[in-house]
């Protein structure tokens, strides 16, 4: 199934989970994936990216992991620069990056609410603004979320 050759793709937060089983099968459709993790505990998550490249057999050429904490509008700009470097533009954008903080609202502190609206909502609008200039005329964004975030 090559659907997706030619494709250029990013998929944030794709080092586990529903990012990474994501950007697994756009890889294994033929698209090229930036596979974004964030910069904390880099090495962890380039180990998972590479762990769950090489269980789907996929060739270290479809799958680019990139590093950017996508609540961090520069480090987002920079990996959006990656991708220009590229030189295919942009196909599809898939925000998927979310972190929560599991406490009830009496129990949650002002820096842990201000984190998860950094990661979960902001850095969807940095990726959103950063994936435009480069997305192609049919190009899509699609936007994850849960119940829990």
């Amino acid at each position: 199934m090559n659907e997706f050759h030619n494709k250029t793709v990013i998929v944030t937060g794709a080092s586990r989970g529903i990012g990474a089983a994501v950007a697994a099968a756009f890889a294994s459709r033929g698209a090229v994936v930036f596979a974004n993790h964030p910069d904390q505990d880099a090495d962890d998550h380039r180990h998972a990216i590479k762990k769950w490249r090489e269980e789907s057999k996929l060739d270290e050429k479809r799958v680019v992991p990139v590093t950017a904490d996508v609540a961090d509008p520069e480090q987002v700009a920079g990996m959006f620069r990656i991708v220009s470097e590229h030189g295919s533009g942009l196909d599809v954008l898939v925000n998927n990056a979310g972190i929560n903080r599991d406490r009830t609202v009496r129990k949650m502190t002002d820096s842990e609410w201000r984190q998860v609206i950094q990661v979960n909502l902001d850095g969807a609008f940095f990726c959103c603004r950063s994936a435009l200039p480069l997305l192609h005329e049919h190009g899509r964004i699609v936007n994850v979320s849960s119940v829990v975030a």
